[in-house]
């Protein structure tokens, strides 16, 4: 009886684990940046968020480019800590690199993701990139309830995949972006009878700079927003268990005080078999330290009306240089 108990309870855990699994295999709103404008930056990725959104924006990276991001998520359940770095090799195009760790609260599952990319700009119009990506998944042995479960065939599973990305600027104010990730199927699964793997994506994304119209304002205040706002649409699709996901997001950015302070909006909505939305609100600081531009951003997602139990925090701290 006490083995059905055991079986029972940690086949429920293990339900919601994998309803709430593949953030870090997901990639998307991530980068406290990105995720205040909704994660639409596909068609943007200009600093080192490029490799977890689109590794085609690297070629576009003029100065070494690095970020750290700490995610709480559902009022600390889970929590996702990441590390990304872009570096400009001039005429050799564009590498970086990105690890990311997720945990739930009792840190008996988990998440890995380590990503290295490359990306090669053509007459600063064009750019493609690649990510050669390896994901793994692990439950805790020392766990009761994982010892007991026969379902665990494994306790950790692992394999590799790539995304591809391009990224067109067929004006200086445009920018067009689409990438696919996970295009080799990977399982991730913890036990041999069951099949469980990491979907495809498959975004799209335009992005326009303000700038082209700025110098039809009048006042010097809403000049200087308008030559550093960027708005970005997103379309995005894949398939979970069978079923397929639509996502549309929608963002902007505003920068003021001679680019000191940074302000975001973004909205998406998810439709699988019923709609979901959320509304993301962010901010930054940029903090000149000698010959390095350190900023602070900041973002919140609103996922309900419980304010309480629905509010994903992410924080980053950027640096270029």
């Amino acid at each position: 009886m006490k083995k059905v108990f055991i079986i029972i309870t940690s086949m429920t855990f293990l339900l919601l684990l994998i309803n709430a699994s593949f953030c870090a295999f997901d990639n998307s709103d991530i980068g406290a940046r990105p995720s205040g404008m909704g994660g639409a930056f596909v068609a943007i990725s200009d600093d080192s968020n490029a490799s977890a959104y689109n590794p085609a924006g690297l070629g576009f990276v003029k100065n070494i480019d690095a970020n750290f991001t700490r995610l709480i998520l559902y009022s600390g359940i889970v929590n996702y800590s990441y590390a990304g770095v872009a570096v400009p090799l001039k005429t050799f195009g564009s590498i970086g690199m990105c690890f990311g760790v997720l945990q739930e609260e009792s840190k008996i599952y988990s998440e890995k993701n380590l990503a290295f990319s490359y990306s090669k700009s053509f007459a600063d119009m064009v750019s493609i990139g690649a990510n050669i990506k390896m994901l793994s998944t692990g439950f805790d042995e020392s766990a009761e309830w994982v010892k007991e479960n026969p379902y665990f065939t494994k306790k950790t599973t692992s394999g590799v995949t790539f995304d591809i990305g391009l990224l067109a600027k067929p004006v200086s104010e445009l920018g067009v972006g689409l990438v696919a990730e996970n295009l080799a199927p990977v399982n991730v699964s913890i036990s041999e009878s069951d099949e469980e793997k990491v979907p495809m994506n498959l975004k799209f994304g335009l992005a326009y700079k303000l700038s082209a119209i700025a110098k039809n304002a009048q006042q010097p205040a809403l000049k200087e927003v308008l030559e550093t706002a960027i708005i970005s649409l997103e379309g995005g699709t894949r398939k979970e268990r069978e079923v397929s996901t639509t996502k549309l997001r929608a963002g902007i950015e505003m920068w003021f005080a001679n680019q000191t302070v940074g302000i975001r909006a973004g909205y998406n909505i998810k439709k699988v078999e019923q709609s979901s939305n959320s509304v993301n609100l962010g901010a930054s600081i940029r903090i000149p330290i000698s010959n390095v531009n350190m900023r602070i951003d900041y973002a919140v997602q609103i996922l309900g009306s419980d304010l309480q139990e629905n509010l994903n925090h992410r924080i980053s701290l950027a640096m270029s240089m």
